[in-house]
């Protein structure tokens, strides 16, 4: 069994030597792909300094996440991995977790995707997410479990999907096509419809309620319009992708509805 953790990495000179070290401090020799989506500060160079023996894998452009992540799993392959275990470059490691969960994936041939619960860094006993739903009327993609109390529980978990931050992927699945649809660009809901083209493979997402890792970057949306948008771009194409023309229809004018709504406040809040 042959292990790869892919790490997609952009501008991160003030976080991914951090990632690095919280691995580096469970495990000896991991087998790391560093993807660079094209930084302009120092985290290659810091890269290359603490961590010279790592696969470092430039890119001449930024690809986003889903294109970035697919470069890494593409050397991954070629390398022989059974799984990959991507992680977001702002993530802390705080226990093995690794280890165990590759052993659920080894005694259960039918699980696609498995995580750890995902905590904030800032107190690491408040989730913020367990997984997420999908609701394929209203397109709403929450998370579980979001603030509430983690407790280390003997728990394995099915989910709508397992969040990008960190996922453990069977390669098998994918040897044949991308694992995330670049389409989704430049980042949002690729890891929702990757989790949902598993599921129509007639595998399972699951989270394991027995380890956590914590994630320093926060998963709620921004409050930018920007990525209102993008969000919001994004679900239409898994819409399109995925659901009937009837489901489609009452998907799309929802999340329209509930966009002009967003609108309608803001300008009423304005003239407040």
């Amino acid at each position: 069994m042959k292990l790869g953790i892919i790490i997609l990495s952009w501008n991160s000179e003030d976080r991914i030597i951090n990632c690095l070290d919280s691995i580096f401090k469970f495990y000896k020799n991991p087998n790391i792909y560093v993807v660079d989506n094209n930084s302009k500060d120092r985290s290659v160079d810091l890269i290359k300094k603490h961590y010279p023996e790592i696969n470092l894998i430039l890119s001449n452009s930024n690809l986003g996440f889903s294109a970035g992540n697919n470069l890494g799993f593409v050397h991954a392959l070629k390398d022989g991995c059974d799984y990959v275990l991507l992680l977001n470059d702002d993530v802390i490691v705080l226990e093995d977790f690794i280890s165990p969960l590759i052993v659920e994936m080894e005694n259960d041939k039918t699980i696609g995707t498995i995580g750890p619960v995902v905590v904030e860094n800032y107190d690491r006993n408040i989730i913020q997410s367990a997984g997420g739903k999908i609701n394929l009327i209203t397109l709403d993609m929450g998370y579980l479990n979001k603030g509430e109390n983690y407790k280390k529980i003997n728990k394995i978990k099915n989910v709508g999907y397992v969040l990008g931050a960190a996922v453990f992927v069977r390669t098998s699945l994918f040897k044949n096509s991308f694992l995330f649809d670049p389409h989704f660009y430049p980042a949002y809901v690729e890891e929702v419809d990757l989790s949902y083209r598993i599921k129509k493979m007639g595998y399972t997402n699951k989270v394991s309620y027995n380890y956590k890792i914590a994630h320093i970057g926060s998963l709620s949306a921004s409050n930018s319009s920007i990525t209102y948008r993008r969000i919001l771009n994004n679900k239409f194409l898994f819409a399109i992708k995925h659901l009937s023309v009837i489901n489609i229809f009452f998907s799309v004018n929802f999340l329209l509805v509930k966009f002009f709504i967003k609108i309608l406040l803001k300008k009423i809040n304005r003239n407040l």
